[in-house]
């Protein structure tokens, strides 16, 4: 099993630490370029959501990325989790519904949700979970 983590205050020109954080993963496993490319913009949605909307951009709480891939598999999976108070999942509403397309929010969820091959969200949401394939 491979295992790595990375914890960044909630300020977001941090988000830039994930190129070398997944580069670091390379290393240990092999992901093709777009796989990576993908693994990258997620990872830049969910934690920038962590940051804005979970931890309210105080500089002083941590955004958390745990990074899991067993060696006999082939997937990898992302936790990430914020110090915040959470949030009820089911309230995000989705672009494709009733015209929501116009109003703010819930389109970057959506888009994780397309491209990964596993999205929820546990710890009464404030941790999302994204499973890729590789």
């Amino acid at each position: 099993m491979i295992e790595k983590q990375i914890r960044l205050t909630s300020v977001r020109e941090n988000i830039d630490m994930l190129d070398s954080f997944v580069d670091e993963l390379t290393k240990f496993i092999e992901i093709t370029e777009p796989k990576r490319n993908r693994i990258l913009m997620l990872l830049n949605e969910a934690v920038s959501n962590a940051m804005v909307h979970g931890n309210k951009e105080c500089p002083e709480k941590f955004v958390t990325i745990h990074c899991s891939a067993p060696l006999t598999e082939k997937h990898i999976c992302f936790r990430i989790t914020d110090e915040g108070v959470g949030f009820d999942p089911s309230s995000i509403i989705y672009p494709r519904d009733n015209g929501a397309i116009i109003q703010e929010g819930g389109r970057g969820v959506h888009i994780m949700r397309q491209l990964c091959d596993d999205f929820k969200y546990e710890n009464n949401g404030k941790t999302v979970s994204l499973l890729f394939s590789l």
